[in-house]
């Protein structure tokens, strides 16, 4: 690929993308949709970050050489800053005349959902999908031309370890081609579903075998799924149905003591901080609740998880801990050493 933006003359404009999966569990990622418009452009997706993305960025007050900017330009995670992702948002609305990109991007939603643990630190990926994606094809080289691969957002939250449409659990990267093999530079095609080391389409050439998953993971999974089909699909919320959702589950299952806490993993003073506003409820604290309560994660966001008491497994709440950490954060913050202050007053 090139390093200028390639644009015929008798389209002036970007070319227009369709965002897939738009209302459904299959929500393709930001990432993914920003990869399929740079390639369709014959540059790579830095050039085509560089070219549209960063001046404006940059013209909000955030550096060139930030780590919000860098992190955007390679990643495009949820769990970015919300700024970079609302201008990325706009942007694409612009570029692509995709409206839908202001829903399907969920920025939304990642504005009142807590960064701490929502985004999955390692890309993660259900090979399946893509040998589905490819189905039917003469030649892998006719389904990159058809533009069907897409990765989907569902594989980026930290709570979904499992695809829910074959059952099994999601896998990490690992080419397993040999060295010789793996392409270099402008030779990379930058698509999701595409090796970048090998550039084999479709990643068949993973060492990573996709064991069968849990029930907890597969409830987890579709229950994260249909939030993504509600968000992208226009559905409406706001911080205070989040809470009125919150106070709906806490009143089914009644006073918050030792087997409630043992049950979710969560202390009633993290759920007390949510409803106070002294800090946004994150995904799987959330997603512990709804089980708890026998609810739906989506009837949680919404404030109206109805009267229905679902069946549902038990799924506990992992502690968001500090990047790099293997404690938890009062464990961590224990383990700091007395500041001077206190050391005077012994």
């Amino acid at each position: 690929m090139s390093g200028m933006l390639y644009v015929p003359k008798e389209h002036p404009e970007l070319y227009e993308i369709q965002w897939k999966g738009v209302g459904t569990s299959e929500l393709e990622s930001l990432q993914s949709v920003f990869r399929r418009l740079a390639f369709k452009h014959r540059v790579t997706p830095g050039v085509l970050f560089n070219t549209y993305i960063k001046p404006t960025l940059q013209a909000s007050g955030l550096k060139a050489t930030g780590t919000p900017i860098a992190l955007a330009s390679k990643t495009f995670s949820i769990g970015a800053d919300s700024l970079v992702l609302k201008t990325l948002a706009e942007r694409l609305v612009e570029l692509t005349g995709e409206i839908v990109a202001v829903t399907a991007s969920l920025i939304h939603l990642t504005a009142v959902l807590g960064a701490a643990g929502l985004a999955c630190r390692a890309q993660q990926f259900c090979f399946e999908c893509f040998a589905d994606d490819l189905a039917g094809f003469a030649s892998l080289e006719d389904a990159i031309e058809a533009d069907v691969l897409f990765g989907r957002v569902l594989w980026s939250f930290k709570a979904v370890k499992a695809c829910p449409v074959h059952g099994v659990q999601l896998g990490i990267a690992r080419c397993g081609a040999p060295g010789e093999l793996w392409t270099k530079g402008p030779q990379t095609v930058q698509l999701s579903g595409v090796c970048p080391r090998c550039g084999s389409i479709g990643m068949q050439c993973q060492r990573t075998k996709q064991g069968v998953a849990t029930d907890q993971d597969i409830w987890a999974a579709n229950e994260v799924g249909r939030l993504l089909s509600f968000v992208s699909g226009g559905g409406e919320f706001s911080t205070a149905s989040i809470r009125d959702g919150i106070r709906q589950c806490i009143a089914r299952v009644g006073n918050w003591d030792r087997e409630r806490k043992n049950e979710t993993g969560m202390t009633f003073n993290t759920v007390r901080s949510w409803l106070a506003g002294r800090s946004r409820p994150n995904l799987q604290g959330l997603l512990a609740l709804a089980a708890y309560g026998h609810a739906g994660l989506v009837g949680v966001i919404r404030g109206d998880i109805g009267g229905e008491v679902l069946p549902v497994p038990t799924f506990s709440y992992e502690n968001v801990r500090p990047r790099g950490s293997g404690r938890s954060a009062k464990e961590h913050f224990k383990a700091l050493p007395a500041p001077a202050w206190a050391e005077k007053r012994r």
